[in-house]
């Protein structure tokens, strides 16, 4: 899957950490992701990503597990 750069909130070599939106649209989940490759302004994500639906990249960087976000 590919997601964008600005989603990326952590990563060393392979591993890679981002948020995505909580399966109840107001919460921000912490994901630990394996990256494949890191593209132009995407990155190709190998796993972790299953089940995700979006990711977060706006103020990713200040997120914390569990935290209430507003979807705009």
């Amino acid at each position: 899957a590919l997601v964008p750069v600005d989603a990326l909130v952590e990563a060393d070599g392979e591993r890679g950490v981002l948020f995505a939106l909580g399966d109840d649209g107001r919460t921000a989940r912490r994901v630990s992701v394996t990256i494949a490759r890191i593209l132009d302004q995407e990155i190709a994500v190998k796993s972790g990503l299953e089940g995700v639906t979006s990711v977060i990249t706006d103020g990713a960087a200040y997120l914390s597990d569990g935290e209430t976000v507003a979807v705009q």
